[in-house]
């Protein structure tokens, strides 16, 4: 059996013994210790795992951190555990920082049995950073956790090559966290500078919206990590996977259109948007029933207005986008009638 079925199967038996690991030393010996004999040391050899290693710090004697690892009789790997129900993890940090500061251990791990987050001195050296390299939940592997995990077992550890690659390890992991916030909100900066890339014209406030949905549309799809689920916070119905997968950009430049031309007759938000096979329909409220236009982007220009009198509908052929503001009267009469 190979590391990552192993790492697998011992995730697996945490997920179902987890709600009966409630303190510490539970945390300890149900997880702790069985991991990094997973990983294959030898924790019963103190000359490579000694367990409450005394760190004096200052005028403080005899404090102990839990666990540390050891190789040619000096520390490299700093283990301090928590309580798994404490998920405020970070809080801890401080503790962790003193017994760095005094051994000439090059990482940190802070661990409650289910979180580990690990930490270097990459901005100044002998004083650990206070913002950690890398993060895993034992309760949630993917497949990059692993193959990151697999560079700590005692036959692959080396200490220089893992803080080599430690730096970029961290700062991949800050842009990843940049862009899956710029998907759920694009800054107006970050926007901007998008629009400013792609259009040499006027930069309307309309023109700014629609390069925004572009923007979280763009971003979105380059987010492969199935853990990162990136939900809207705008009027826009991206729950519908359909929508998201098949909207246009003229689509969404037809959407702003009509959503301005009615934004003194019925609030934004209230303006949605069903996308299908044939047609993209702008709504109220989420509701096929009380829809404004549909608009025919795929086959033909074409536009369809709901009869304010009687049942049916009514079709305009356009040539341009633009054209839809000539229609800007019969779209407020219709979202009054609404």
């Amino acid at each position: 059996m190979d590391f990552t079925e192993e790492i697998k199967l011992f995730s697996n038996r945490i997920i179902q013994i987890k709600d009966k690991i409630q303190t510490e030393e539970a945390v300890k010996t149900s997880i702790v210790l069985p991991f990094f004999h997973l990983l294959g040391y030898d924790i019963f050899n103190p000359e490579e795992f000694i367990p409450e290693y005394t760190t004096d710090v200052g005028i403080k004697k005899g404090e102990k951190i839990d666990y540390v690892i050891m190789s040619e009789l000096s520390p490299v790997l700093l283990i301090e555990v928590k309580n798994c129900p404490d998920k405020n993890l970070k809080r801890h940090i401080s503790q962790l920082f003193r017994y760095f500061a005094v051994s000439k251990a090059r990482y940190g791990i802070l661990t409650n049995g289910f979180k580990f987050i690990l930490y270097t001195d990459l901005d100044e050296k002998n004083i650990m950073d206070t913002e950690s390299f890398f993060e895993f939940n034992l309760l949630d592997l993917n497949d990059k956790d692993i193959i990151e995990i697999s560079k700590y077992t005692k036959g692959a550890f080396n200490v220089d090559e893992i803080y080599e690659s430690a730096s970029e390890l961290r700062y991949l992991n800050k842009i990843k966290q940049l862009i899956i916030s710029q998907s759920k909100k694009p800054s107006d900066a970050f926007v901007n500078y998008i629009l400013g890339e792609m259009h040499t014209g006027r930069k309307t406030k309309t023109l700014v919206d629609v390069f925004r949905e572009y923007t979280k549309i763009a971003l979105k799809s380059l987010i492969s990590d199935d853990k990162q689920k990136v939900n809207s916070d705008n009027s826009l119905d991206f729950e519908n996977t359909e929508s998201k997968i098949t909207m246009t950009q003229l689509e969404i430049e037809s959407f702003y259109i009509v959503k301005s031309m009615l934004r003194k007759v019925i609030a934004p938000e209230n303006i949605n948007f069903i996308d299908s096979d044939t047609h993209f329909t702008i709504v109220v409220e989420n509701n096929p029933e009380k829809w404004i236009c549909k608009i025919n982007l795929k086959n033909e220009k074409q536009i369809a207005l709901p009869c304010t009198n009687d049942v049916g509908e009514l079709s305009y052929d356009f040539e341009s986008i633009d054209d839809l503001y000539e229609l800007h009267n019969q779209l407020v009469d219709i979202v009054k009638n609404l």
